[in-house]
Protein backbone atom coordinates (compact mmCIF):
# COMPACT_ATOMS: atom_id res chain seq x y z
CA UNK A 1 0.00 0.00 0.00
CA UNK A 2 1.61 3.31 -1.35
CA UNK A 3 4.56 1.61 -1.97
CA UNK A 4 5.81 4.32 -4.86
CA UNK A 5 5.38 6.97 -2.67
CA UNK A 6 5.80 6.19 1.16
CA UNK A 7 9.53 7.75 0.88
CA UNK A 8 7.57 10.94 0.15
CA UNK A 9 6.94 12.96 3.52
CA UNK A 10 3.09 12.62 2.10
CA UNK A 11 3.20 9.25 1.61
CA UNK A 12 5.24 8.20 4.93
CA UNK A 13 2.11 10.01 7.01
CA UNK A 14 -0.41 8.34 4.74
CA UNK A 15 1.37 5.22 5.36
CA UNK A 16 1.53 5.61 9.06
CA UNK A 17 -2.16 6.73 9.37
CA UNK A 18 -3.08 3.69 7.61
CA UNK A 19 -1.27 1.38 10.11
CA UNK A 20 -3.55 1.99 12.79
CA UNK A 21 -6.55 -0.35 13.89
CA UNK A 22 -10.08 1.24 13.76
CA UNK A 23 -12.38 1.98 16.15
CA UNK A 24 -15.44 2.40 14.26
CA UNK A 25 -17.58 -0.65 13.36
CA UNK A 26 -16.33 -1.63 9.51
CA UNK A 27 -19.01 -3.60 7.20
CA UNK A 28 -17.30 -5.27 4.07
CA UNK A 29 -18.77 -6.71 1.54
CA UNK A 30 -17.42 -9.33 -0.78
CA UNK A 31 -19.06 -10.88 -3.96
CA UNK A 32 -18.06 -14.50 -3.98
CA UNK A 33 -16.79 -14.24 -7.46
CA UNK A 34 -14.68 -11.74 -7.27
CA UNK A 35 -11.41 -12.72 -8.52
CA UNK A 36 -9.46 -9.54 -7.94
CA UNK A 37 -10.65 -9.42 -4.05
CA UNK A 38 -9.59 -12.56 -2.80
CA UNK A 39 -11.11 -14.02 0.24
CA UNK A 40 -8.21 -14.63 2.29
CA UNK A 41 -7.63 -10.46 2.96
CA UNK A 42 -11.17 -9.69 3.58
CA UNK A 43 -11.80 -12.52 6.11
CA UNK A 44 -8.06 -11.85 7.91
CA UNK A 45 -8.58 -8.11 8.10
CA UNK A 46 -10.81 -8.43 11.22
CA UNK A 47 -7.15 -7.78 13.11
CA UNK A 48 -7.38 -3.75 11.54
CA UNK A 49 -10.80 -2.93 13.64
CA UNK A 50 -12.69 -3.58 16.76
CA UNK A 51 -16.14 -4.36 15.18
CA UNK A 52 -15.27 -6.13 11.58
CA UNK A 53 -18.07 -7.55 9.88
CA UNK A 54 -18.03 -9.48 6.34
CA UNK A 55 -20.76 -10.53 4.43
CA UNK A 56 -20.18 -12.51 1.47
CA UNK A 57 -22.71 -11.58 -1.57
CA UNK A 58 -23.56 -14.43 -3.69
CA UNK A 59 -23.95 -14.67 -7.77
CA UNK A 60 -21.85 -11.13 -7.54
CA UNK A 61 -18.02 -10.29 -8.55
CA UNK A 62 -16.47 -6.73 -7.60
CA UNK A 63 -18.90 -4.41 -8.04
CA UNK A 64 -21.56 -6.64 -5.54
CA UNK A 65 -23.73 -3.62 -4.53
CA UNK A 66 -24.02 -2.46 -8.09
CA UNK A 67 -24.58 -6.79 -9.15
CA UNK A 68 -26.84 -7.54 -6.23
CA UNK A 69 -28.38 -4.29 -5.28
CA UNK A 70 -31.41 -6.26 -3.64
CA UNK A 71 -28.80 -8.18 -1.02
CA UNK A 72 -26.13 -6.01 -0.19
CA UNK A 73 -28.52 -2.51 0.41
CA UNK A 74 -30.74 -4.11 3.27
CA UNK A 75 -27.48 -5.17 5.15
CA UNK A 76 -26.23 -1.75 4.30
CA UNK A 77 -29.50 -0.64 5.66
CA UNK A 78 -29.90 -2.70 8.52
CA UNK A 79 -26.10 -2.57 9.82
CA UNK A 80 -26.18 1.65 9.80
CA UNK A 81 -29.25 1.35 11.74
CA UNK A 82 -27.64 -0.59 14.42
CA UNK A 83 -25.20 2.37 15.15
CA UNK A 84 -25.46 4.79 17.45
CA UNK A 85 -26.20 8.43 16.51
CA UNK A 86 -28.45 10.43 15.01
CA UNK A 87 -30.71 9.03 11.97
CA UNK A 88 -31.33 10.57 8.98
CA UNK A 89 -33.64 8.51 8.09
CA UNK A 90 -37.01 7.43 9.67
Amino acid sequence: MGRRSQFRPDGSRFLGSMNQRLHIPVLAFRGEDDPYVLPQPVYSSHDWANDYRVRAVENAGHYAHEEAPGTVGPQLTDFLAGLPGPRLLP
